[in-house]
């Protein structure tokens, strides 16, 4: 459908071992450092995935295939799960499904960016109006408790763990060093951006343009001529 809207005819692929671009690729080198979730981020999560399995529940008790629950309920086999119940009109499932999706992204963020990260996802959601299963989420006891929890734990400080090995990382830079830190989630930039500030790090930020947020065009070349001037490192 892509192609024939954008009336393209060919497509070339390339990748780092390309005749033409390998020779542009440097050489990357890879330091895995492994950090360990806290109790109270562990506690989260476990009540997530408790109000999660009481969702997969309803859909394997609605007759949806077994197939799209596995040992991890994943966002693409529920992604494949709600084509199979748009294709039969199963429009009773949609409730529980769409509230499963929600969930899985929920421990996504939880586990990857941290406790800030999931409670603006959550406010973000309780201040839309008319959305599929919504109520639900909300009400679900599991979630109640996780995000009250969640709520408890940022007001004494508590993030994840990443954030403070990052800062281990971070600090013996020299003056004339400097670092690029990348993150997948918009909310997490302005977390690290504050709290990498309070601890008297010299940081700015680069975001995209979205909408009302985000940078501007002017704003996004600002930040690399400042990244450029020393004015952070």
């Amino acid at each position: 459908v892509i192609l024939r809207t954008l009336a393209i005819q060919n497509i070339e692929f390339r990748d780092h071992e390309s005749i033409d671009v390998k020779s542009y690729v440097q050489e990357t080198k890879i330091d895995w450092i492994e950090v360990e979730l806290s109790e109270p981020l562990k506690q989260i999560l476990d009540l997530l995935r408790k109000g999660l399995g009481t969702y997969v529940d309803q859909l394997k008790q609605g007759g949806l295939n077994t197939k799209f629950f596995g040992i991890k309920v994943s966002l693409k086999t529920l992604l494949e799960a709600r084509r199979e119940i748009e294709s039969h009109g199963r429009y009773e499932l949609r409730s529980p499904l769409y509230t499963a999706i929600r969930l899985v992204h929920a421990i996504d963020l939880l586990e990857t960016q941290g406790i800030s990260a999931f409670i603006k996802f959550f406010e973000r959601l309780s201040s839309r109006e008319r959305v599929i299963g919504l109520k639900k989420l909300m009400n679900n006891e599991f979630v109640k408790e996780a995000y009250e929890i969640a709520k408890g734990a940022r007001l004494i400080g508590e993030e994840h763990p990443k954030i403070s090995k990052l800062k281990e990382v971070l600090e013996p830079l020299k003056e004339n060093e400097k670092a690029i830190v990348f993150t997948g989630y918009r909310d997490s930039v302005e977390e690290l951006f504050q709290r990498l500030n309070e601890d008297g790090l010299r940081v700015g930020y680069l975001i995209g343009k979205s909408g009302d947020t985000g940078q501007s065009q002017y704003e996004q070349v600002e930040a690399l001529n400042d990244l450029k001037k020393g004015k952070f490192n």
